[in-house]
């Protein structure tokens, strides 16, 4: 850094969260496009609003230990963020949308 401060030994982690209802594949290729990040440091929340459980199954293809899916009654994206929110621990979130992909620099 320039300004005298030392670098961090690692970059703080960073929680994504995505809000999806009845939408599996644009969950699968949202995250998947996160997934492929550059930035190593980050975990993936999606809340489900779904009726069914078909999200939890095309997430479960992906095998990737750093997305979690929380499965809520609550609608809307706006409540889903707040959700995600309260579901997070990272000192930085980011939030996208299920039909979003991110370019590999995206965090």
């Amino acid at each position: 850094m320039t300004d005298g401060r030392p670098e961090p030994a690692e970059p703080p982690e960073i929680s994504v969260v995505v809000p999806t209802r009845g939408r599996p594949d644009h969950a699968a290729e949202c995250v998947a496009s996160i997934l492929a990040c550059d930035d190593g440091y980050f975990t993936i929340t999606v809340i489900d609003q779904s009726d069914d459980d078909q999200t939890a199954a095309a997430l479960a293809e992906l095998g990737d230990a750093r997305v979690r899916r929380v499965a809520t009654a609550t609608r809307g994206a706006a409540t889903a963020r707040n959700v995600g929110v309260a579901e997070t621990d990272g000192p930085i979130i980011a939030f996208t949308d299920d039909d979003c992909r991110v370019d590999t620099t995206w965090l």
